[in-house]
């Protein structure tokens, strides 16, 4: 698959009762933030199902999810900056 359609910035909403636990998210979301009641990060290895099922897994009360295609640029910012992380 092209890299436009694995690669997605996924923000989502989530309800009063939701704690979250960075230490478990999988290797493949970059560039997590979580501020207030929304968490985003970039999804690598984007799978509609797949990812909504691991975020209901990591997140035990979601109210929204949005995945949005990223443009060309974005995708290797995101790269850049997470193999900057690692280094």
């Amino acid at each position: 698959s092209c890299l436009s359609e694995r690669f997605r910035e996924v923000e989502v909403t989530l309800g009063t009762n939701s704690s979250v636990r960075k230490s478990e998210w999988p290797p493949y979301w970059l560039n997590a933030e979580h501020s207030g009641s929304v968490v985003r990060f970039v999804d690598i290895q984007f799978q509609r199902d797949r990812t909504i099922n691991e975020i209901k897994r990591m997140f035990n009360d979601v109210v929204q999810v949005e995945a949005s295609p990223m443009p060309l640029r974005s995708i290797f910012v995101t790269l850049a900056k997470a193999s900057r992380r690692t280094a």
